[in-house]
């Protein structure tokens, strides 16, 4: 459940017009600014949050700018979904990304993204001097996908999205084929573990 969903006041910070647009017909208030150059004007938040994105910003100057937001003792907290795939299904897909893009087969959509940017962000936070000793805690949950699903999740993932069109396409028909191969075009599905990473620091000064 969403902070707006609970009966949280929520306010985005997005730089893409577009991504903006969606989360406001959603009924947020949203922002366009990078995190960096965003400006609190003088506001303070009781929490800052970061779901899949923190790595996208300067550490340092995120870690600055959310010290600068958020209200003392408040805390901030980003996190990160890094999939786990089944045996079958990842020496699959690792075959077909080899072949067609290689350099997209260290994403976190097929779990291929190591813990540094975890103990990143962590840093940041500490070399700040504003937060108490950073935490990183993983939790766990599983889902199934069926092959559609799957392949409708897949360019909504940035790494992915920016790849040509003909190149998107050609993967997604390649990892398409691929489940079928595994679970079958109709009904099958695959189990997809998820580890949850979360990084947070406590505003103390």
């Amino acid at each position: 459940m969403s902070g707006a969903a609970r009966g949280c006041t929520v306010l985005g910070v997005e730089p893409d017009v577009r991504m903006a647009a969606v989360a406001r017909r959603h009924g947020l208030r949203v922002e366009i600014a990078t995190f960096e150059t965003w400006d609190a004007r003088g506001r303070s938040f009781d929490l800052v949050v970061a779901g899949q994105t923190w790595h996208w910003i300067e550490p340092d100057e995120g870690a600055a700018k959310a010290a600068t937001a958020l209200r003392p003792h408040a805390p901030i907290a980003v996190f990160w979904n890094r999939a786990v795939l089944p045996d079958p299904i990842e020496a699959a897909f690792e075959d077909v990304y080899r072949r067609l893009e290689p350099d997209k087969w260290e994403s976190i959509l097929i779990g291929n993204v190591g813990d540094s940017r975890f103990s990143a962000a962590a840093d940041s936070f500490r070399r700040n001097g504003s937060f108490g000793d950073p935490q990183i805690r993983t939790y766990t949950s599983a889902r199934a996908f069926t092959r559609e699903q799957w392949l409708d999740l897949l360019p909504t993932h940035s790494d992915h999205r920016t790849l040509p069109p003909d190149r998107l396409d050609a993967l997604s028909a390649a990892v398409g084929d691929a489940i079928a191969d595994a679970v079958g075009r109709d009904g099958g599905t695959f189990d997809v573990t998820y580890e949850t990473i979360v990084v947070s620091a406590r505003r103390e000064h």
